[in-house]
């Protein structure tokens, strides 16, 4: 049996514990101070840093905007009235570049083909000339001079005007009257009283571009339109009859033509078999191809070289109609 000393501490200790649960239960912040008042003595926590982070507003900086009056309206016959001129405001913008396109003036590459479909009929001479061919002068243009005139279509007179004369603007597909680029006559040529002021045309062509021999109402047999009197390098001459002069009918001159290779060889052999026979064209049949930017033409009627600028005041005839 323990004593009454010990069984008086028990009841000390009892008591003071059922006060603290007491005051525990009744105020429990007091007891939280004092127990962390105690930690706080023995143990030293280390400081937080608390970092407040910090916002930098980027600066836009835009460009410096340009006034742009707005066009002022153009006026009208109304009893509107005319609204005052505004102004937009548009930021200043760095150009697009430019895409960079062919000039005009810039000169497609052509190679003269070497191979053709084109078939030509061959239709015999009626009237062969004995001349030979080394002192003929009337196979191809002669030495020509410039001459200084208006180079556009002009009105004028012409004596009989023929409907049936060539029409040049179907050399080319779709028809056309070219731009006249220079103007010639033909050195040495004999010349009745009222000589053209125009003898030979240069005109603007296409490099590549197809030439067909013109319409014209004439039929020389077997559907054909003219016979061909000379094909040699770049130069091609016809005749609207079958005889191997230009005394009387059309013969028509180009220069500067890639020639179609079938009708320059077919010209080829039968000019060494002695031309009693040669080569026939029909309207509209491919002769050749523009080989540069312009083309020689010209058209003599019983010999004499006509000016293809005229225009009939009267008709409105030409060889451009």
């Amino acid at each position: 049996m323990e004593s009454p000393t010990v069984e008086n501490i028990k009841i000390f200790f009892a008591i003071i514990t059922a006060l603290f649960l007491t005051k525990t239960i009744t105020n429990p912040s007091l007891v939280k101070n004092k127990i962390k008042n105690f930690l706080s003595s023995t143990y030293t926590s280390p400081k937080k840093t608390i970092i407040t982070p910090t916002f930098v507003h980027p600066t836009i900086q835009f460009p410096t905007p340009h006034l742009f009056p707005k066009k002022t309206p153009t006026s009208f016959p109304t009893s509107f009235p005319s609204p005052s001129p505004t102004f937009y405001i548009f930021p200043s913008l760095s150009p697009k570049p430019t895409k960079a396109f062919p000039t005009a003036t810039s000169t497609p590459n052509f190679t003269c083909p070497s191979f053709s479909n084109e078939n030509y009929d061959t239709t015999s001479v009626l009237v062969k000339n004995p001349q030979p061919l080394s002192s003929r002068r009337d196979l191809t243009l002669p030495p020509l001079i410039p001459v200084s005139v208006t180079l556009s279509l002009i009105e004028g007179e012409i004596a009989d005007p023929d409907p049936k004369v060539p029409r040049f603007s179907s050399i080319f597909s779709p028809k056309r009257v070219p731009r006249f680029l220079a103007a010639y006559k033909a050195e040495g040529e004999v010349r009745g009283p009222y000589p053209p002021e125009v003898e030979i045309l240069e005109v603007e062509t296409t490099p590549g571009e197809p030439l067909r021999f013109p319409q014209t109402g004439y039929d020389i047999g077997g559907g054909n339109a003219a016979m061909v009197l000379n094909a040699n390098d770049d130069k091609i001459t016809f005749k609207i009859t079958r005889e191997d002069n230009v005394v009387y009918g059309y013969t028509l001159y180009f220069e500067g033509v890639c020639l179609d290779k079938n009708l320059e060889a077919l010209y080829q052999k039968l000019n060494q078999e002695g031309r009693n026979y040669l080569p026939a064209i029909k309207v509209g049949q491919i002769f050749g191809w523009a080989k540069k930017e312009s083309l020689k033409i010209a058209l003599r009627d019983t010999g004499t070289f006509l000016d293809l600028r005229l225009v009939d005041r009267a008709t409105g005839e030409s060889v451009w109609k």
